[in-house]
């Protein structure tokens, strides 16, 4: 064999052997994927009904109608509640706290904040009139609104004292779009469920139920790709709404909405625990949702 034969051979035994070592990789990692994803379904986004691009634009026109409806109510309403104050004192003058996001560095307003507490005088920490937080601002928000001592520092020992499983990364695959996101948050979710119960709740409503004072909560609605403001106070009045609503359902009913809304169950588990079909499950499901929503004067119920 000629020298450029060899050479020409070597070089076809080289490229064979680069492709079958990458195609092996590949097949691997599909196998792998596969793998993971048969023993581990957790994390991918549920299945949800395709949405028309003109139902979309009639849902984005309507939403952007309710929050301009709401903007212009809560304008008039401070605009009163400023009038009224100054007829007493023409130097009154409403408080609002806004609070940004940034992670841990979102997480310095909660120091901030208990600190200010303990500043005496004029400048001492008001009763605010208003508050609002986005991001890491959304986890202080309510407890700034309650603004008791013990409430500030509840929230700055959460802070404080964050967990390793805080924020756990959906495993090697987790920068797929079928996920829900990157990464889960079971410890935070915990921690908060320890300090963000019914109670607090309850308390939010009764600080708001003047109709003087407000909590939003910034959130994104994906759909639309839009900011709204949740109200706090007003979800927490209705908890007594939600609980004559529930009430009303039939017991099948009343049972699926408790075990996916209130325990977090999948619709496997809620099949294996009351034992009837995974299709079942949906079906009394989506049942039970139109009635909320009937009795509750919605679009939706509840999220599902």
């Amino acid at each position: 064999m000629s020298e450029v034969a060899r050479r020409s051979h070597w070089w076809r035994r080289t490229i064979l052997s680069f492709v079958s070592g990458a195609l092996s990789v590949i097949l691997l990692l599909v196998v792998a994927y596969f793998g993971i994803r048969k023993f581990d379904a957790g994390g991918r986004l549920p299945k949800r009904q395709a949405r028309t691009e003109a139902e979309l634009a009639t849902r984005f026109a309507a939403d952007m109608k309710d929050a301009a409806d709401e903007n212009r109510a809560d304008i008039a309403h401070q605009v009163q509640a400023l009038y009224a104050r100054q007829q007493r004192d023409p130097n009154a003058t409403l408080d609002f706290l806004l609070l940004s996001g940034g992670g841990d560095h979102g997480a310095f307003g909660a120091g901030f904040l208990l600190g200010w507490a303990s500043v005496e005088g004029g400048n001492a920490l008001p009763k605010f009139d208003g508050v609002s937080g986005v991001s890491a601002g959304a986890l202080i928000a309510p407890f700034a609104f309650l603004g008791t001592q013990a409430d500030l520092e509840t929230i700055d020992r959460l802070f404080r004292n964050p967990k390793p499983d805080w924020v756990v990364r959906r495993g090697m695959f987790f920068f797929l779009p079928e996920n829900a996101s990157f990464a889960d948050v079971p410890g935070l979710v915990r921690d908060l469920r320890s300090e963000v119960d019914l109670k607090m709740a309850e308390r939010i409503a009764r600080a708001g139920s003047d109709g003087r004072r407000v909590l939003l909560i910034q959130a994104t609605d994906v759909d639309m790709g839009t900011a709204r403001a949740f109200d706090a106070v007003a979800a927490s009045e209705a908890h007594d709404r939600i609980q004559a609503a529930l009430m009303a359902l039939t017991p099948e009913y009343r049972e699926v909405v408790v075990l996916r809304h209130f325990a977090d169950l999948s619709y496997e588990e809620i099949s294996e625990a009351i034992g009837v079909p995974d299709k079942t499950v949906k079906s009394r499901l989506f049942s039970a949702r139109k009635r909320l929503a009937e009795l509750l004067g919605t679009r939706e119920g509840l999220e599902k």
